[in-house]
Parts: structure tokens; sequence; C-alpha cells
């Protein structure tokens, strides 16, 4: 009441709501009101920059599916769960056809569409149950064709909003699917691919019938492919599949490939039975490889291989051109039980070189037959196409003991190997002891126990260079540990604080990156609040947490274009500068506001 008192006797008369005597306040009540204002400001702006790091953002998604909304440039549009009956077979398609989101398009057993050169857009799900004894028919038959859709292919094309679609028993005539986006599971069982012909549709890779990428999962089992097969999804089982003059392209997941049967010639894809590609993590066991115009296996950078059990015979030279059992460029696979043979070069071991930074190659060999190859049972180098020439990329010592070499003659054997004993700058392969009989373990075993996906590691070891030269073991998770990172350097600055482990880093364009790393603390100078920067650009969605031995810190990151360069993971000695500086400017603000209210408050009680 005495304040309200005071306050009415000051301006009893007048209109004014601050009369003469609020003028002796009026300063100071007015800095305290800025500088509030500004307080209050300056800490909603500083909390949005302290907690950014922590906060979850949704990651765009590069999706090349139709739109739902946009039904230009489609014949017909599938709005409601349909089912195609083999009573009204066969189907023509009038066009392109869109299955809309959320709508199941079931085709029975005994159905054949007639695709016409158009392309299916599959933005719901697909249940095509064929039987063994009546088989769907797809098939892209040519009629009408004219000079505007000679160049058509027919093709089955799932959005990224499909989901859980199966194909049983079905033939698939000179057509293929895509999936650029799987974000859910397919299933491909007793499914043949026959007569293909495919190019620009296809993303220039001639004779490929099936594309899938994404973060879902595939089981391609008991098919018959008369052409290639491109698998870039984070899960994938490819089982008791038959493929003819054609191969298999594994990128960015975990792959089981067992008990396949691969025949190539010098039409299949880039001339490889299988290629382990950049991400890759797969356990290949009990297949049968013969007759590629390059390597039945090409395993190129990959964080993870189990070769084991397999049946691998090549082609021999022709026109100069070296044909490879096993081409192991820049990766560590462990090679055991198989048998290697009838090739021009059993094993060619080589760094990746110039793009990768000569990234070496560390493989396991043991316990296999390698025997009775044309020029050499292991090859150190790459040997230039078409000519004697070998690009000698710098290779260490090669582990090849416990193997059957087709001899128990060490100076024969000896002779079959290309390595340090040619080129100086190269390592040794060193064979002993070798078996003195062949291992009847080496070869696929039908009744042998498949390998689940679970089995296969998604994890890294990665040797950390220090200031020093020391070493530092980390330990990475996550698609880009597979086969990703590489060249890791851990070091620090006094002057500045900070501790720097960074790693060269490459990243496809519309693809979404996920690493998780270790770092024992012991191995850190400065620390302990890490971030995260790839080519100088803070990673938006990163966290990280510790114990007593190790930081572990993680993020996502999504590259809109194709990236190499630097992801670093910057520590800094305790709170950064960055964070500090709003922290200690905003307690200032708040003891001055405090200070200024009490001081208006006294000389209000003065008066």
């Amino acid at each position: 009441m005495g304040l309200y008192k005071r306050f009415r006797d000051w301006c009893p008369q007048s209109p004014n709501p601050f009369p003469s005597k609020l003028k002796h306040y009026s300063a100071p009540v007015a800095i305290v009101l800025v500088v509030t204002l500004f307080s209050v400001s300056f800490f909603v702006v500083s909390s949005n920059l302290l907690f950014e790091s922590s906060a979850v953002k949704t990651l765009p998604i590069l999706s090349v599916s139709a739109s739902t909304s946009d039904l230009s440039g489609f014949g017909e549009v599938i709005s409601q769960d349909t089912t195609w009956t083999k009573a009204n077979s066969p189907y023509d398609l009038p066009g392109n056809v869109l299955v809309s989101k959320g709508v199941t398009l079931t085709i029975e057993a005994g159905v054949t569409v007639n695709f016409y050169r158009y392309v299916m857009q599959v933005n719901g799900t697909l249940k095509v149950q064929g039987t063994n004894v009546d088989n769907v028919v797809f098939a892209n038959t040519n009629r009408n064709v004219t000079d505007a859709t000679k160049d058509q292919i027919a093709a089955i094309n799932f959005g990224d909003e499909s989901s859980n679609d199966a194909i049983e028993y079905t033939v698939f005539d000179a057509m293929g699917i895509t999936y650029y986006n799987c974000n859910s599971s397919i299933t491909l069982n007793h499914d043949t691919f026959k007569n293909q012909a495919f190019s620009t549709y296809f993303g220039g890779f001639f004779d490929i019938l099936l594309i899938i990428r994404g973060p879902g999962s595939t089981t391609i089992t008991n098919n018959v492919f008369t052409g290639s097969l491109q698998d870039q999804c984070a899960s994938s089982t490819i089982y008791n599949n038959t493929f003819t003059d054609g191969g298999v392209d594994l990128e960015g997941g975990s792959f089981l490939i067992s008990k396949n049967t691969f025949t190539g010639d010098a039409t299949a894809i880039s001339g490889f039975g299988l290629t382990i590609g950049y991400r890759a993590n797969a356990v290949i066991s009990d297949n049968s490889f013969t007759g590629y115009s390059e390597a039945c296996i090409n395993t190129v950078t990959s964080s993870f291989a189990l070769i084991q059990r397999n049946y691998i015979q090549n082609k021999l030279t022709v026109d100069g051109y070296p044909f490879f059992g096993i081409e192991i460029a820049g990766s560590s696979p462990t090679i055991e039980n198989n048998t290697i043979t009838n090739c021009n070069i059993g094993i060619d071991v080589y760094s990746h070189g110039s793009d990768y930074s000569a990234i070496e190659a560390k493989p396991t060999i043991l316990n296999n037959n390698i025997y009775n190859n044309q020029v050499f049972n292991m090859y150190l180098g790459y040997p230039e196409r078409g000519g004697d020439h070998t690009i000698d990329y710098v290779v260490g010592n090669i582990e090849a003991a416990n193997n059957w070499w087709g001899t128990t003659d060490a100076q024969a054997i000896n002779q079959t190997m290309r390595d340090s004993k040619v080129q100086s700058n190269l390592g040794a392969v060193n064979f002993t002891p070798f078996l003195t009989t062949p291992n009847l373990q080496a070869t696929p075993n039908s009744t042998e126990p498949t390998p689940t996906i679970k089995q296969i590691p998604s994890t890294t070891f990665l040797e950390a260079t220090k200031d020093n030269g020391g070493k530092v073991d980390i330990i990475v998770n996550g698609n880009l540990s597979l086969g990703l990172i590489s060249l890791a350097n851990l070091t620090s600055s006094q002057s500045s604080a900070t501790s720097n482990l960074t790693f060269t880093v490459t990243g496809d364009a519309g693809t979404n990156a996920f690493i998780n790393v270790t770092i024992p603390k012991n191995a850190v100078t400065y620390g302990p609040t890490p971030t995260i920067y790839i080519g100088n650009q803070k990673v938006q969605n990163q966290n990280y947490t510790q114990d007593a031995d190790n930081y572990y810190v993680w993020s996502t990151n999504h590259f809109n274009s194709s990236f190499y360069g630097d992801l670093t993971i910057e520590f800094t000695n305790g709170t950064s500068s960055s964070t500090i500086f709003p922290i200690v400017i905003g307690v200032i603000i708040a003891v001055a506001v405090a200070v200024l209210t009490l001081l208006a408050y006294k000389r209000m009680k003065r008066e």
C-alpha cells in the first residue's frame, strides 16, 4: 500500500502517467528495462547456439521416386487396393502406371503383364504371388514402338514410400527392377530375369537387371539372373541364386552371399563375378565362380570380408589381359578354406591408389588350395591390362602360411609368387609353413550352416597416428566405418588447447552417413568436449558421451553432393571459448540488472 500511496500522491491530478517526480527514477528504470530486454533476447539467441548440437534434426533424404501428388506422365493410377487375376489376364499397360502410397497391388499366379516399354511406379506395396507351376510373367513386349519410345526400358521402380514388397515365381522378360531408396524391405524368391536389354535407364551400366539402394533390407533367394545385380542396401541376403553372364556389385551395407553359382564371360559387367565395394561388409561362403574377364571376386577398400569355402576358377589370359581369382585392392579380407585354381593369377594384392591415397591391403590367407594358376599363384602389385608393365603400388609383407600350393617343393612354390624378389619396393609373400596335401575342406559345403546377417560385424579398427609417431587404436561403427574412412591422425595444439582426430572421408551424393567413434581418453591431450566437422563445416546432428576410459562420439550427416575430404573431431579443454563467451556475458548482464534494480529500489525508499 505504501508504494501505491506514494505513487498516487505524486500524480493525483496529472493525466501524465510519468509525472515530474518519477523523472528522478526514469533513467535507472529505463536502464533496467533495456538491460532486462537485452538480457532475455541474448539468452534466447545464445541458448539456441549452446544447444544446437544436441538437437535432433531431420535429415533430408534424396528421393528419385515419382510424387503421389504429381500424376502427370501416368496412364493409370491405382488409388485403392487392387488384385489382378488370372481370369482377366493378360494385362496390357496403357502407359506408365502408379501404385499410390498406402495402396497394395496384388498379382495372382498365372497373370501376364505386358509392359510395352512402360514403367510401373510403386509408392505403395506390390505383392506378386506366382507359384512353381504357374508363374507370373512381366514382359517387355515391343508393341507400337515409335521413334519417341524406342529407347524406353520397361521396369518396376519402387519409391521410397513403398514397403514390404514381395515378388515370387515371376519371370522378368527383357525388363528389371529399380529401388533407389529402399526404406523398408523387398523379397525376391524363385524369380527369373532373362533377355537383358538395359543401358541408360540403369545408370549407364549395361546388363544390370536389378538396382537396390537405401537403408532397408533385401532377401534375394533361389533366383536365376542372366545379367547383373547392384545392391547398396543396409542389409541383404543373397542365397542360392544363379548368375550367368553377369555378377553382383555390393556397396554400403552388410551382406551375406552364400551358396550361389556365378558363371561369367567377356560381356559381364566390368568382368567381375562379385565386387565388394566401398562401405561393404560381407560374408561370402560356399559359392562357385567360373570364367570372368577380370576377377571372380574383387574387394575394394571394404572394411570386412570373410571369403570362405568357395570354388574359384577363372579364365586364362587372352591378348595379354590377366584374369584373377581374387583381386584385393586396398582391403583386408580373410580368405580361408577356398580352392583357387586354373586362373591366370590366383590372388592379386595391391594398395588402392591415387584417389584414395594408397590404402594398404592386409589380407589374411590360410588353409586354401591355391595351385595350378597360369602365371602366378600370388601377385603383389597391379598388372597393367594389355601388356607386361606392372603398376607397383607399395605392398607390405603378406602372410599366406598353411596353404596348399600344388607341391611340397619350397623353391617351386616361391617361383609362383611375384613379390620383393621381383621388385624391391614390394613386400614378401610369407608362405611357410605350407600344407603338404590339399585341404579337403576347401570347397563349397552344401550342408554347412549358413551364417546370418547378425554375424557380420560392422566395426572397423583403425590406427591413428599421433604427433610423436605413436599409434592409437580407434573403434569406428556405422556405415561410414565400412571402407569410407581412412588415414586417421590425432594431433594436439598447446596454443589453442585443442586435440584433433582427423579422418579422410568419402561420401556419395544423396546418402545419409552415420558414424560412432570410440576414442581412448588417455590418447586425448585436451578435452573433454568433442565437436565433429566435415569439410570444416560443423555437423548439425551430433552428440557424445563418456565413461572412465573412452569418449563415444556420434553423428549423422547427409551428403547432398559427392564428397572427399576431412572429418575432424575437435576436442577442447573444458568448455570451448565460443561457449564460455555467451555464458560470461550473460552472467555479467544478469548481475548488472540485479545491481541496478537494487539501487533503484533503495533510492525510491529514501525518497
